[in-house]
């Protein structure tokens, strides 16, 4: 309805699914999401540029970190078929949150600060992390 309406409440409504609460939706995400719908192209069985086999390949530590409600890649489903694929995984499961979820938000200090804790090289953020 977004894309016929142009509407900031239908934006909202189209984003609830994929944050869990209306409250956690800022300014960013309605940005990203509203651009999202206006100049994405989306295929089906995206993303398609990884195969399982080079994943299986692949033997660097590697980190999954997937909301428990996240409506577009279930947390526990990704994590099931991380471990099946991926060697040197570990897994992180966002307790209530959703797919949009946002790492510089306040109640994801916990998770900022085990990343950061495990590694000692910069890291590019999509969402950069704002410290407080």
């Amino acid at each position: 309805m977004y894309l016929l309406t142009k509407s900031e409440k239908w934006l909202v409504k189209s984003i609830l699914p994929m944050e869990v609460k209306k409250e956690e939706i800022d300014k960013e995400s309605m940005i990203m999401v509203r651009s999202s719908f206006e100049n994405v192209k989306v295929k089906s069985g995206m993303p398609g540029n990884v195969k399982k086999n080079d994943l299986k390949q692949y033997k660097s530590p590697t980190l999954i970190i997937a909301g428990e409600k996240d409506v577009i890649f279930p947390g526990k489903k990704v994590i099931k078929r991380g471990k099946r694929i991926i060697a040197n995984l570990e897994t992180y499961i966002l307790s209530g949150r959703g797919h949009m979820n946002q790492m510089r938000s306040k109640r994801n200090e916990d998770i900022v600060t085990k990343v950061l804790a495990k590694i000692n090289q910069p890291i590019l953020w999509v969402f950069p992390y704002k410290q407080q």
